[in-house]
């Protein structure tokens, strides 16, 4: 687990608990870790990092791994004209998490956004900042330590 999240973790008062692929046998795929653990595969997160334009911020967006982002809904809550995914170099440069374990915790000074379709789980889970390891999370408890604006961001 990245520093940064274990850090927002370890001062929240949530429950969490980390998962490492590699217990699960040979995961290659969300769908592979979702089979494994026996959930709906709408327990699944990712975590995007945006650009937004034209002005030059950016952003985070939790969502299930099966629903796509909707632009526009998107843009109208971060109050821009459009979102991009941002690319590889800027997320490591800026908040230092692999593309493939990006999380909304641990990124000071970022919106985070969360799709309001995760909220009717118990658990969900989300990246760890790094690869091969989630954290199983409550989706309100996410959406508190995380500062995350909730919403219709996804279809």
């Amino acid at each position: 687990m990245h520093a940064n999240v274990a850090a927002v973790l370890t001062n929240s008062k949530v429950n969490w608990v980390l998962h490492f692929h590699k217990n699960y046998g040979e995961i290659k795929s969300p769908v592979d870790f979702a089979a494994a653990l026996n959930v709906d595969i709408g327990r699944i997160s990712k975590t995007l990092f945006l650009r937004m334009t034209p002005q030059t911020g950016f952003a985070l967006i939790v969502c299930s791994i099966s629903r796509r982002i909707h632009i526009a809904n998107v843009s109208k809550a971060l109050n821009c004209a459009r979102v991009e995914l941002a690319k590889p170099e800027e997320l490591a440069h800026l908040i230092h998490y692999p593309p493939k374990g990006v999380s909304p915790l641990g990124v000071e000074g970022l919106p985070v956004l969360m799709d309001e379709s995760l909220l009717i789980y118990p658990s969900i889970w989300i990246g760890a900042g790094s690869t091969g390891e989630e954290i199983e999370i409550n989706p309100q408890d996410l959406a508190l330590i995380s500062n995350a604006i909730t919403g219709s961001f996804c279809e």
